[in-house]
């Protein structure tokens, strides 16, 4: 294997404009800048210097040139998410790791943290910053400090492997394994071709209708959104969630809290949010190609009741023995698409050639709340996701199931609370947007139990967000199921993983009759990653 440690001004001048294009940030520099303070010794810098420069010379033109080329820099982007995050966490972790202790003070590693920087920051030229941070800042700590008894220069050799290595991985079947980013507009048409509403981006990078908002407010206040530039589309009393909301559509000069909070009178309790789009966005993954059910054996027989807010399910063939209930949130115009919502339910209760069925006398009510996008993606609104969250309230289902993610949202954290008080249990996939992505809804909410994917040998799904809001893992890599037209199919994604662990919280809710489900799972997950819970697996794996 082919080794690199940093790379030098001439080298980064002719090879590493390809990575810079798309990747942000210098690899080892700010790694090492997070976890080191700026005190700096020359005489250990001058040391990190000429063992850094020698490393350079001898070993990076050959690997960088090699292992870079034109497929990286135009589609790395989330690959190196999940390739430089596992590869230099296994590498270090095992090459430096186990050789190196806390030996040498925190004043020496303030020393070196500004020494490797400084090497290191023109050679690297802004190359993969924050993808490795978290796997790599921890093992370089403490082999750095370590080593400094034996001389820098092997542990640095080291860090340059791992650099090689890695940049190799990218490299590896990384092209088409990322989508698009979704235009800044997008016309979500009806049966007929007609533009229902305009699914944009606005503040921070979300979605939303395009300028529609959602205003809590009490009966009586209602004439006071009888305004110029303003025209209310409905109104709507969500009694499980104990909320009343109007929907209204705004002129574009209207279009901005700020402005819509100066019309509305002081002194109320008011709650004015937009009309959020929550996502489900699919990833490529090879090895979906493949696959088994996502256990081998029921986690319990017992009847126990399921909701889904996904999209519509086909049950019109024989996969589905068991209860299906469905209802529709989406606007009658637009044409409610099957493929997810079907998936899910199939590895709840789906049976037959070789499909092992994780609750199979369980009944599902389905809320179909997504409508699909060109790209393949889907959305939802959070109006749509609050009328559904409400009608399951009144099925009396207590464990819900959500294969969706977005932004926070107050008002649907209302409904969440509120169904949690009265006792249900809600399971979100963490999403499927890469390790460095920031925290996604409903998953991130603390109401909310989040599910992320591991494959059959208990590895990170490549694409799954990691973060504090991941509660546990579950089988949800080439998972065996049913597609929309009937046929066998394996797909991966949090989601999948979501239906598992909702199949073992209703389990576990069905023989108790109680809400509190976490300690219990927790009892009974594997505990991977970092001993305890961490930021990949949360609590450990149901299994």
């Amino acid at each position: 294997m082919k080794s690199a440690l940093t790379l030098t001004l001439a080298i980064t001048l002719t090879a590493l404009p390809v990575i810079a294009t798309s990747l942000p940030g210098g690899l080892v520099q700010d790694v090492v800048n997070t976890r080191l303070d700026q005190t700096v010794e020359d005489r250990v810098q001058r040391s990190v210097e000429r063992s850094a420069s020698d490393a350079i010379d001898n070993s990076v033109e050959q690997s960088v040139t090699d292992s870079i080329d034109e497929s990286v820099s135009e589609s790395v982007g989330q690959s190196v998410e999940h390739s430089l995050v596992d590869t230099v966490t296994n590498s270090v972790d095992s090459r430096v790791g186990d050789t190196v202790e806390n030996s040498v003070g925190a004043a020496v590693e303030d020393t070196v943290g500004q020494a490797v920087s400084e090497v290191t920051a023109e050679s690297v030229a802004q190359g993969v910053q924050g993808r490795v941070q978290g796997a790599v800042d921890g093992s370089l700590e403490q082999a750095v400090s370590r080593t400094l008894n034996d001389g820098l220069s092997d542990t640095l050799q080291v860090v340059g492997d791992t650099v090689g290595n890695t940049l190799e991985t990218v490299t590896d079947g990384v092209t088409g394994n990322i989508l698009p980013t979704l235009p800044e507009t997008v016309a979500v048409l009806g049966k007929s071709g007609e533009t229902v509403f305009l699914d944009v981006e606005v503040e921070n990078g979300w979605r939303a209708v395009q300028r529609e908002w959602l205003l809590m407010i009490d009966n009586d206040d209602f004439p006071l959104l009888d305004k110029p530039g303003i025209r209310v589309l409905e109104r709507t009393r969500f009694d499980q969630l104990g909320m009343s909301l109007v929907r209204f559509r705004v002129e574009a000069e209207l279009d901005s809290r700020s402005v819509l909070d100066k019309l509305l009178p002081e002194g109320r309790d008011w709650q004015l949010e937009r009309n959020h789009i929550y996502n489900y966005r699919p990833q490529s993954d090879a090895s979906s190609s493949s696959g088994s059910p996502a256990r081998s054996a029921p986690v319990c027989e017992a009847p126990v009741t399921i909701g889904m807010v996904d999209t519509a399910v086909n049950s019109g063939h024989g996969f589905f023995p068991s209860a299906i209930t469905q209802r529709n949130f989406l606007d009658d115009r637009i044409t409610a698409p099957q493929q997810h919502g079907t998936a899910v339910a199939g590895i709840l209760v789906g049976s037959g050639e070789e499909l092992q069925p994780l609750v199979p006398n369980a009944a599902l009510s389905v809320a179909a709340v997504m409508y699909q996008r060109e790209d393949g993606s889907q959305g939802a609104t959070v109006m749509g996701l609050l009328a559904a969250l409400d009608w399951l309230a009144v099925e009396g289902v207590s464990v819900i199931n959500l294969s969706l993610a977005g932004p926070p949202n107050p008002l649907l954290e209302k409904a969440l609370i509120a169904l949690h008080d009265k006792g249900s249990i809600v399971i979100a996939a963490v999403g499927n947007e890469g390790p460095a992505a920031p925290a996604l809804y409903p998953a991130a909410y603390v109401t909310v139990i989040g599910a992320t994917a591991v494959d059959s040998e208990r590895r990170i799904y490549r694409w799954a967000n990691r973060g504090e809001q991941v509660d546990f893992a579950a089988r949800g890599v080439a998972v065996k199921t049913i597609g929309a037209d009937g046929r066998v199919v394996f797909e991966s994604g949090t989601s999948m993983a979501t239906a598992v662990v909702s199949a073992f919280a209703a389990c576990l809710h069905a023989t108790s009759n109680s809400p509190a489900v976490i300690e219990p799972l927790a009892g009974r997950a594997i505990d991977l990653g970092e001993p305890g819970r961490d930021r990949v697996f949360g609590m450990g794996f149901l299994e």
